[in-house]
């Protein structure tokens, strides 16, 4: 079996790729900057990287014509000149669909989007979301699931290195939006349920939300990582107005991607949670909590700064 995986190269899909070829299969994962790549995916075996652009029509349609499952990871939270969202989470979304559509040999196509995504949320970022979902779920054939998960975490998430540096650097903290609810949920996790709904037909047709096992406000996110970094820092919680306010001065930085935008600031006024029913809880086993993931890095932490300090003490010694 080819898994054709749109965004396999990122955070989500090198996690997905290692478990579909542990599980037997064949991985292709196209790619715009195959050197890149490379650098995670290459020691896997049975996985072809392809040079792609994912926005043209002609190299996503051949590759779906070699494909019994496709799957799409493509998403971006910010935009830029060359990926706005309407690029990334509409544009190609119809390619990619119409492709795995007119080919006969596609079975299921899979694509992970957000909760909250409608064409009339809040943001431009869940609206361009919702509008994907619409051109998927208005397929035919092949076989289609939606999956929206929450916010994700895990080791090379971008989000816990920002707020691991944030609490090791400064003192007080000026947290926007402090409330917003999510509900986070382990990368492995997720990547374990995609793999487990490739061939299971109760999810055909299904958009599942996707979600951690604890609801928490972002506040609360912040207090774990300072509960097992050992320090306390003030954190200031900042209504909607001022979070808007100290997202619009981040985007006027030069040179630097924003770290908030407006448009993340109208994305999280609506909860980021389960309330319909979680559809990560179909996996096997316990879903990793971002409390034990904290944990579990600290220790490792730990146990390497230790062995660090014996062999320093092993090397004085000999001279």
């Amino acid at each position: 079996m080819n898994t054709v995986i749109f965004g396999g190269s990122g955070f989500v899909g090198s996690r997905l790729a290692r478990l579909l070829v542990e599980a037997g299969g064949h991985v292709t994962i196209p790619t715009r900057d195959r050197e890149r790549a490379k650098r995670n995916l290459i020691v896997l075996p049975n996985t072809d990287l392809v040079g792609c652009d994912p926005t043209n029509a002609r190299s996503v349609e051949t590759l779906c014509n070699n494909a019994d499952v496709v799957i799409n990871l493509l998403g971006v939270l910010h935009e830029t000149s060359n990926a706005s969202f309407e690029k990334i989470h509409v544009d190609c979304v119809r390619l990619i669909s119409d492709a795995a559509s007119r080919s006969g040999r596609v079975r299921h196509l899979l694509h992970v989007s957000a909760i909250n995504a409608t064409p009339g949320a809040p943001s431009k970022y869940l609206r361009s979301k919702g509008k994907g979902e619409a051109l998927i779920s208005k397929l035919r054939r092949p076989n289609w699931t939606i999956i929206r998960p929450s916010l994700l975490f895990g080791e090379g998430s971008d989000f816990c290195a920002l707020v691991r540096w944030q609490i090791d650097r400064l003192p007080v903290l000026a947290l926007p939006c402090a409330a917003a609810r999510f509900q986070p949920l382990h990368v492995d996790d997720l990547a374990r349920m995609i793999a487990g709904c490739i061939f299971d037909p109760q999810v055909y047709g299904k958009a599942l939300l996707a979600g951690g096992p604890d609801k928490l406000s972002l506040r609360e996110i912040y207090d774990a990582f300072q509960a097992v970094a050992g320090r306390k820092r003030v954190i200031v919680p900042l209504p909607p107005s001022l979070s808007g306010l100290m997202a619009g001065c981040m985007e006027l930085v030069p040179f630097l991607p924003p770290l908030l935008t407006r448009d993340n600031v109208a994305s999280m006024s609506l909860p980021k949670v389960c309330e319909a029913g979680n559809g990560a809880e179909r996996i096997d086993g316990q879903l990793i909590s971002l409390a034990d993931f904290l944990a579990a890095t600290r220790l490792r932490q730990d146990s390497a700064r230790a062995l660090e300090y014996r062999r320093f003490r092993h090397g004085a010694r000999r001279g």
